[in-house]
């Protein structure tokens, strides 16, 4: 009886080395590391934005280019800053797909005579908690879930306390 739990003392042992022997191999991830830069690499190192537009009675045309690939989202918002102060403040936000390296928006019934309209489009990783909003996991996986993996002049940076939030923007007034 003595011996046998010897025995079975000896085989616990051997067996939790072997166990913690096997813990401390490395696993290999290659695999895994070249899924995700698969999954990136559609996406460019620097994004490109351009933005122009135009005023046609109470409509304005915005539209522009991009080297990120479809289905990537903008955000743009269309204001008129002299109506700022007044009741009827005209502001309208929304969101913008990508297709074959362009995008373009409308936006109708602006009203006239009130001054220049500002025109705000952005590429940015955060759009809005809906699920629409959100972004590809490719262009989150790239850029960062706050676009802190951004990179290129053409980036604004806004510093939090929780951290800084990228975002690459134009304006223009038309």
């Amino acid at each position: 009886m003595r011996n046998n739990r010897f025995i079975i003392c000896i085989l616990v042992i051997v067996l939790l080395s072997f166990s913690l022997i096997s813990c401390g191999k490395q696993v290999d991830t290659t695999a895994t590391t070249k899924v995700a830069e698969a999954a990136t690499s559609k996406y460019p190192d620097i994004v490109k934005l351009t933005l122009d537009g135009e005023r046609k009675g109470s409509d304005i045309i915005f539209y522009g280019t991009t080297n990120l690939p479809d289905g990537v989202l903008l955000a743009y918002e269309v204001s008129l800053p002299e109506t700022l102060l007044e009741e009827e403040y005209f502001w309208e936000e929304g969101r913008l797909t990508i297709k074959d390296g362009k995008y373009s928006g409308k936006i109708s019934n602006v009203p006239e005579g009130k001054g220049k309209a500002e025109i705000w489009v952005a590429f940015q990783t955060i759009l809005g908690t809906d699920v629409e909003d959100k972004q590809p996991q490719g262009v989150m996986d790239k850029y960062g879930e706050l676009g802190e993996k951004m990179k290129g002049d053409n980036v604004t940076v806004f510093e939090f306390e929780d951290g800084d939030f990228k975002t690459i923007e134009l304006i223009i007034n038309r």
